[in-house]
C-alpha cells in the first residue's frame, strides 16, 4: 500500500488538472513579474516628469521666469537644481544608465519579440525628436550664457516633508513587492 501511493503521487504532477493549476500559478507569477516591472518603470517616468516639472516650477514661481532663453546660464547660480534637472531630463530621453534607458530598452525589445516594427520604427522616430529637444533645454542650462540668469533660489527644502514623503514611497514599493 505504502509503495503504491508513492509511485502515485509520483505520478500526480502529470495529471492534467494538476498541470493545468501549475499553468495557472506559473502564469500568475510571470504576470506579477510583469505588472511589477510595469509599474516600476510607470513610477520611474512619473519621478522623472515630478523632478523636471518641480525644477520648472520652482524656477517659474520665484523669478516668473519659463522659456528656455530664460534658463540660459542656471547652471552658473543654481548648480543643484540643474543636476536634478539634467538627471531628470536625461531620464526621460532615455541615455544609459539611467532608469529611463531601460524603460525604453524593454519597451522596444517587448515590440520587437512580438514582431511589431512599426511601432518600433514610430517609438524610435519619436525617442529621436524627444532626444533633441531635451537636450535643447540641457544644453541652454549648462552651455549658453546669459546676461540675466535666473537669480540663486535660496527657498530651503522642507525636511520633515522630504523624509514623510521617502516614508510613504517605501511602505508603497514594501506593499508592492
Amino acid at each position: 500500500m505504502r509503495c503504491g501511493s508513492k509511485i502515485s503521487n509520483g505520478f500526480l504532477p502529470f495529471h492534467p488538472l494538476h498541470r493545468l493549476v501549475l499553468f495557472w500559478w506559473v502564469s500568475a507569477v510571470i504576470h506579477y513579474r510583469a505588472v511589477l516591472l510595469l509599474f516600476i518603470l510607470f513610477s520611474i517616468y512619473i519621478f522623472s516628469n515630478l523632478a523636471a516639472f518641480g525644477v520648472a516650477g520652482l524656477v517659474s514661481f520665484f523669478s516668473g521666469k519659463e522659456n528656455i532663453d530664460d534658463y540660459k546660464g542656471f547652471y552658473q547660480t543654481n548648480p543643484f537644481l540643474s543636476w536634478i534637472l539634467a538627471l531628470a531630463l536625461f531620464s526621460l530621453a532615455g541615455i544609459p544608465p539611467t532608469a529611463g534607458f531601460f524603460g525604453k530598452l524593454f519597451l522596444l525589445t517587448a515590440g520587437a519579440s512580438t514582431g511589431t516594427y512599426l511601432f518600433i520604427g514610430i517609438a524610435a522616430v519619436n525617442m529621436i525628436i524627444s532626444l533633441y529637444y531635451y537636450l535643447r533645454v540641457i544644453r541652454a542650462v549648462f552651455m549658453d550664457k546669459n546676461e540675466t540668469p535666473v537669480e540663486n533660489l535660496h527657498e530651503p527644502v522642507p525636511r520633515w516633508d522630504f523624509y514623510l514623503w521617502c516614508r510613504y514611497c517605501r511602505l508603497v514599493f514594501q506593499f508592492l513587492l
